[in-house]
């Protein structure tokens, strides 16, 4: 199956997604020996509120929800083995992900997609403050606009 075909075929069940396709995803390795290989590849959905991982294309079962609307990204952080990595993390916090792409040019594709949504999250949430607060009205001045009324 295509990504063409797989990505059409997860917007029936992720009205929103935007890429899908293969990552790895670093796991911590806390207790040395816990995790055989810190490296494991899965199958990813990038949707308008995050990224959701499966062990194989088709499963119905999510594995790991990233939320990114808030999250920071950095291309190829520091310290990394793996070429093609990208970093998700979010302010005050020690929660991350690292994910490796398997080439530069799906690096940059899951990257600018990414950061599309957080820019678009970040505008929506600003245009929900701007309109929240053109709704508020200070009590002092609608028992003025009362009074002005009568």
């Amino acid at each position: 199956m295509d990504e063409k075909t797989l990505l059409n075929r997860f917007q029936a069940s992720f009205k929103s997604a935007q890429m899908v396709g293969f990552l790895e995803i670093y796991k911590h390795n806390w207790i040395k020996g816990f995790f055989s290989e810190p490296w494991k590849e899965y199958f990813f959905v990038l949707s308008n509120i995050g990224l959701v991982s499966f062990a194989k294309p088709g499963d119905s079962k999510p594995l790991l929800f990233i939320p990114i609307n808030d999250a920071l990204v950095i291309k190829d952080p520091a310290g990394q083995e793996k070429k093609f990595c990208i970093k998700i993390f979010y302010q005050n916090s020690n929660q991350h992900y690292i994910l490796a792409c398997q080439s530069k040019a799906d690096q940059d594709k899951w990257l600018d997609s990414i950061k599309k949504i957080i820019y678009q999250s970040v505008n929506i949430n600003a245009k929900s403050d701007q309109i929240m607060k053109s709704q508020y009205m200070d009590p002092k001045e609608a028992i003025q606009e009362q009074d002005d009324e009568n």
